[in-house]
C-alpha cells in the first residue's frame, strides 16, 4: 500500500469529506476534517476559525492509496464537487488544494490550466454548471493539520440529515 496525503478546502469541510468518502471508499486509508493554511502555531478552534483571525481554511484531509488512487482523480473530483468560483480568498471556506508535494502542485495546475482553457469536455461541463469565470481555487503548499473536533468528524455520517451545498455537478 502506497499511502499518500492530500488536502482540499471546497468550503464546508463536512460536505466535502462525504463527498470525497462517497467516491473514493476503497482507495481512503483515512480521512479527517480539520484546519490548514493558518497563520497560528497552536491549534485553532471551530470558533476562532470562523471568526475569520486565524487565516485558516476548513479542509478534508485525506490519506489514500495511490495504488487504487490516482491524484489526479482526487483533483479533478473536487472541481466537480464545489464551485471554485464563488469562494472568497483567504476564509475559511476558500476554494485551496494544499498540495504535499512538487508532483501534486503540478498536477493540480495542469488541471486547473485544462478546466480553465475550455476546450476538453471537462472544461466544458465545469463552465455550464459554474459559468465562464476562470477557477479562483489556489494552490498553497500543506501546513500543519489541525483536526477538528471529534463532534465534527464523519458528521454526515452521525447526522444523515444535515444539508450541505456540495453536490456533484457534472
Amino acid at each position: 500500500m502506497d499511502a499518500v496525503p492530500a488536502t482540499f478546502a471546497a468550503g464546508c469541510y463536512w460536505g466535502t469529506e462525504r463527498h470525497f468518502v462517497k467516491q473514493f471508499k476503497d482507495g481512503l486509508i483515512t480521512h479527517s476534517v480539520g484546519f490548514m493554511g493558518g497563520s497560528t502555531a497552536t491549534k485553532p478552534t471551530y470558533k476562532s476559525v470562523c471568526s475569520g483571525t486565524t487565516g485558516h481554511a476548513e479542509v478534508s484531509h485525506l490519506t489514500y492509496d495511490h495504488g487504487k488512487v490516482a491524484y489526479k482523480d482526487l483533483v479533478l473530483y473536487f472541481f466537480r464537487m464545489h464551485n471554485p468560483n464563488r469562494h472568497v480568498a483567504k476564509s475559511q471556506y476558500r476554494s485551496a488544494i494544499f498540495y504535499h508535494s512538487e508532483e501534486q502542485r503540478k498536477d493540480a495546475e495542469a488541471i486547473i490550466r485544462m478546466l480553465n482553457e475550455g476546450a476538453t469536455e471537462p472544461s466544458k461541463l465545469m463552465k455550464e454548471a459554474f459559468g465562464n469565470d476562470s477557477i479562483q481555487t489556489t494552490l498553497e503548499p500543506a501546513a500543519q493539520f489541525f483536526d477538528a473536533h471529534t463532534e465534527h468528524q464523519n458528521y454526515h455520517e452521525k447526522n444523515p440529515k444535515a444539508q450541505c451545498s456540495h453536490r456533484v455537478c457534472w
